[in-house]
């Protein structure tokens, strides 16, 4: 395989098998690029989100250390090299021309695959919190197969599986996770479709703030 990312992109891991419909599955993976910051401005300020007091599970510390992670799903594409024979067809003249001529014909005679290239579905980005232990879902954005209707978020939806990947993903790289949060809206879909899609999803609006959306994980 000779597609090989950028030095951005610091690993690559496996995601399990992604059904594209019409009885089509491919494996999917994750590049995923991470980095640890500083924030300055209270856990989720700087994000436009906003949490209750009444979560005790938070520090609310003003400054604080915390990971961005940046993923971006793809699947492995092949590059198919085609052989083809070629041959002339002679053509009938017309009542206009009385010549003939040729065309070339062809006619595939093999199919090969020369390589295999990333297939890239669409970019996310998560930030976690070691003191705090919560873990911010921020973005999930996929670049095929939806339409930005209310149908891309039904159960089974590519999207959708897409969203819960990513949220596994983020749970089993964070462990200790206790609390997930991630914005109450997103471009393209209305509030009401997007604030529904993420309530089947098991989140559920802050108390005080109903744009921040939440969801609360057992401790292990």
């Amino acid at each position: 395989m000779i597609d090989t990312p950028d030095e951005y992109w610091q690993e690559e891991i496996v995601g399990g098998l992604l059904d594209f419909g019409h009885d089509t599955q491919a494996e999917l993976f994750w590049q995923l690029h991470s980095q640890e910051e500083l924030y300055e401005e209270g856990p989720l300020e700087d994000l436009g989100l906003y949490l209750s007091r009444g979560l005790a599970i938070l520090n609310y510390a003003a400054k604080g250390k915390r990971i961005y992670l940046h993923a971006k799903p793809f699947v492995w594409k092949p590059r198919i090299v085609l052989t083809v024979a070629l041959s002339e067809e002679l053509t009938e003249a017309t009542s206009d021309d009385d010549s003939s001529s040729s065309r070339g014909i062809g006619r595939v005679i093999s199919s090969d695959v020369a390589d295999y290239e990333r297939f890239y579905l669409g970019m996310a980005q998560a930030y976690y919190y070691p003191e705090d232990q919560a873990l911010v879902l921020w973005e999930c954005d996929v670049f095929h197969l939806t339409k930005h209707t209310e149908e891309d978020l039904g159960d089974g939806a590519f999207f959708v599986t897409l969203w819960q990947r990513f949220e596994s993903m983020l749970r089993e790289r964070f462990p200790a996770t206790k609390l997930i949060v991630t914005p109450g809206w997103e471009p393209g879909y209305s509030s009401e479709e997007w604030r529904a899609f993420l309530k089947r999803q098991g989140y559920a609006p802050d108390e005080e703030h109903k744009r921040t959306f939440i969801k609360l994980l057992d401790s292990a």
